[in-house]
């Protein structure tokens, strides 16, 4: 991953303008249904003010390295402030995501399938929308009348985007904004790239010798209906003794029992090995990339999913990012 020519650049636009006086620009991206983040830093006296205070102006971010180019994120600027002893203009928002977790929904779907409504949600607010398509209607993840009842918490308490992080989690779906794009289809992560010791400016190694044992997790749940009872259960591998979980959660059939079931042993897993890596900045790595760490001669040289990366250019210090890793179950 090391290149030896380095000329890192950093573009900010503004509803399509160039803005000037750009100090530093920050962007974290996530793979866990939660919007994309970011920070800019303008000399005051050069940018232009005005522009910033105008709500709904799509922002893009862009880095440029060694000739090519990134376009890190596009959203909507939440906050400006001014520190006027230091004569800067901070800037901070979220990734398009905004749109949908602002947006409440008094709406029930009983009769539309996920896809159906990820495609409605993003052209109401004029995304893009990359779906795979999906064919049973989402008032089938209930029972008769527990559609009314169920469904409802989707109501005028609800966001068009916790309904459909509900829904990707039912389908096995991943969900995210990629540009002007809103994402709902199964999980895409890229080959895996090695980090080498020399790429890293910092690594610091974690192991949570708890989720090393044996995990016993059971699902119960019931059908309100027929008051009939349901069980999901399963059992991973490890060492010592077996750690039981036990969780109960309403109105859900055998399939959805076990699928919890077997979704918590992963979620558990995947926080038994962990990496925080600092290195300078790059841009083939994304918030659903697979790395190996494999120079390190111990246990920790294993695949990894990138949990979390926040990449940071500066004018003054260059362009480094962090990168939070979880080890593949």
């Amino acid at each position: 991953m090391r290149s030896e020519l380095r000329a890192p650049e950093v573009k900010v636009t503004l509803r399509g303008v160039e803005m000037a006086g750009v100090l530093s620009a920050e962007v974290d991206s996530n793979n866990h249904f939660a919007a994309d983040r970011f920070r800019v830093r303008f000399v005051g006296s050069v940018v232009a003010m005005d522009l910033l205070h105008v709500p709904g102006g799509e922002i893009e971010i862009e880095i440029g390295l060694d000739g090519q180019w990134l376009s890190c994120i596009v959203g909507l600027i939440d906050t400006v402030s001014f520190d006027p002893v230091l004569g800067t203009v901070d800037v901070e928002g979220r990734d398009l995501s905004a749109q949908l977790i602002e947006t409440q929904t008094d709406e029930t779907f009983a009769n539309r399938t996920s896809s159906e409504i990820a495609t409605l949600f993003g052209a109401r607010h004029g995304l893009l929308v990359a779906a795979d398509p999906t064919t049973t209607p989402i008032g089938r993840y209930y029972q008769s009348e527990h559609d009314r009842v169920t469904l409802s918490q989707f109501g005028k308490t609800s966001t068009e985007w916790d309904l459909l992080a509900f829904l990707a989690i039912r389908e096995g779906f991943d969900l995210y904004m990629i540009g002007r794009v809103l994402r709902f289809g199964l999980p895409l992560l890229t080959g895996a790239l090695e980090i080498q010791l020399g790429d890293c400016t910092s690594l610091h190694l974690g192991h949570a010798v708890g989720l090393a044992r044996p995990v016993d997790v059971s699902v119960k749940s019931w059908n309100s209906r027929t008051g009939d009872a349901v069980m999901g259960h399963a059992l991973s591998l490890g060492i010592g003794p077996v750690w039981q979980r036990k969780i109960t959660r309403p109105n859900l059939s055998n399939a959805d029992a076990q699928q919890q079931a077997l979704r918590v042993i992963g979620d558990l897993k995947r926080h038994e090995w962990t990496a925080a890596v600092t290195m300078p900045g790059e841009l083939g790595l994304t918030a659903r990339s697979v790395v190996l760490i494999a120079q390190t001669k111990s246990q920790w040289d294993r695949l990894y999913s990138v949990g979390q990366i926040s990449r940071r250019i500066d004018v003054k210090r260059g362009f480094m990012q962090t990168l939070s890793l979880q080890g593949v179950a």
